[in-house]
């Protein structure tokens, strides 16, 4: 009798600790202050909460099985990231080229995986990989085709402000907790100089960038960036010129390394 007891005991205490995990205020574990040191023990007992969008960065003990004075990545506040990329087309990757510098800022609290961002962005790209063919008011095609690769070349500076967001998904498949994943959207403010014309156009846009990097530690990341681009920009008008015979619209997707120093 006493043996069917302790059972029914020890399961009803096993019930009713799962159920006050369950129960948990999960809002008030997610919005931890930062400057407040999560514990080795908080991170070990609650893996299933603390490691679910950010992870320690130090291994488990091999005997232990305890965590040894890791880096908990949500103490992250912000992230500067300096990107190449280059044309999908594997024939040309050169004739879509970008280079550009980011700020990322982690918002506090509730909003611990949601970032807001700068971004400052050179572009130069051949007109044909990054346009149709130019169509005037009139319905003429202008072609590029016969154009040197100098005289086809286009430049583009960008502007932005963003949100990113920062998770884990496919990275999960890595089996790693160094692996995180970042999607952005950017608006943007372009300004823009044409080598067909020599003329300066200027106009906004957008860009939707994914990363997905490696935490070799603390402080630095490398990944892989792939980015889509939309950019729509005119010039002053010359006399009654329509608005069609001095507007461009360029859209491209690329695709390049990225790496980031975190602190």
């Amino acid at each position: 009798m006493k043996r069917k007891l302790l059972i029914l005991m020890t399961l009803y205490a096993t019930n009713s600790y799962s159920q006050d995990f369950i129960g948990m205020d999960e809002e008030e574990i997610l919005n931890h202050p930062k400057e407040e040191a999560i514990s080795v023990k908080e991170l070990n007992e609650f893996p299933e909460i603390y490691n679910q969008m950010d992870s320690p960065l130090r291994d488990k003990n091999s005997s232990s099985n305890i965590y040894e004075d890791p880096y908990y990545t949500r103490r992250d506040n912000a992230e500067f990231n300096l990107s190449y990329t280059f044309s999908t087309d594997y024939e040309d990757p050169t004739k879509v080229q970008s280079f550009d510098f980011s700020y990322f800022n982690q918002f506090d609290n509730s909003y611990q995986h949601l970032w807001w961002a700068l971004q400052i962005k050179a572009t130069t790209a051949l007109y044909n990989a990054i346009a149709d063919e130019r169509v005037n008011s009139t319905g003429n095609s202008e072609s590029v085709a016969e154009l040197t690769r100098e005289e086809n070349k286009q430049s583009i500076t960008t502007f932005g402000l963003g949100l990113g967001y920062r998770f884990k998904a496919l990275a999960q498949a890595f089996n790693s907790n160094r692996f995180f994943e970042r999607a952005t959207a950017f608006f943007n403010y372009n300004t823009h100089t044409d080598a067909t014309d020599q003329e300066s156009y200027n106009g906004y846009g957008y860009n939707a960038d994914y990363i997905i990097n490696y935490r070799s530690s603390e402080a630095f990341t490398y990944g892989v960036k792939l980015s889509y681009n939309w950019v729509q920009v005119q010039r002053a008008a010359n006399e009654n010129e329509k608005l069609q015979d001095r507007s461009l619209v360029f859209g491209w997707t690329s695709i390049g390394f990225n790496i980031g120093y975190t602190y």
